[in-house]
């Protein structure tokens, strides 16, 4: 099965499988995921307070590698995967991680550094996860 690591402004968050969910807790306010296939994806997330948001790993196979991207669900209209698909595994982030997986996040740091760069000049649009899309 093939995981992806989903990346922040301040590095990891996580990595996710098929059929598995992880939950993290931000502060309100602006934030950044980013996602790397073949090219980087991202999202920018403008969430408020005590609220919980949605954001689904799609990934669909291109021409010789995956095409993925994080995409923002409406939990309003669309409601909880996770309550939906009693199948899915969370996964426990904050784990110790073993030297091949820190330097592969050091590896990774400047290609999600420089993407970031990107969008904060305007040369590149993320998806946008607004306020509204969580749910209390």
């Amino acid at each position: 099965m093939l995981k992806y690591t989903i990346w922040s402004d301040n590095g990891i968050v996580g990595n996710l499988g098929g059929n598995s969910y992880f939950q993290v807790k931000v502060p309100a306010g602006k934030h950044h995921y980013y996602v790397k296939s073949q090219i980087v994806y991202a999202l920018e997330a403008n969430v408020s307070a005590n609220k919980n948001y949605i954001v689904e790993l799609d990934v669909n196979m291109g021409w010789t590698t995956a095409h993925v991207q994080l995409d923002p669900i409406d939990a309003n209209n669309y409601g909880n995967p996770i309550e939906k698909n009693k199948t899915m595994k969370h996964l426990v982030l904050n784990e110790n991680l073993p030297d091949n997986i820190q330097k592969r996040i050091q590896l990774a740091l400047p290609i999600i550094k420089k993407y970031a760069d990107k969008i904060a000049s305007g040369d590149k649009k993320p998806e946008i996860l607004e306020s509204d899309f969580g749910k209390h």
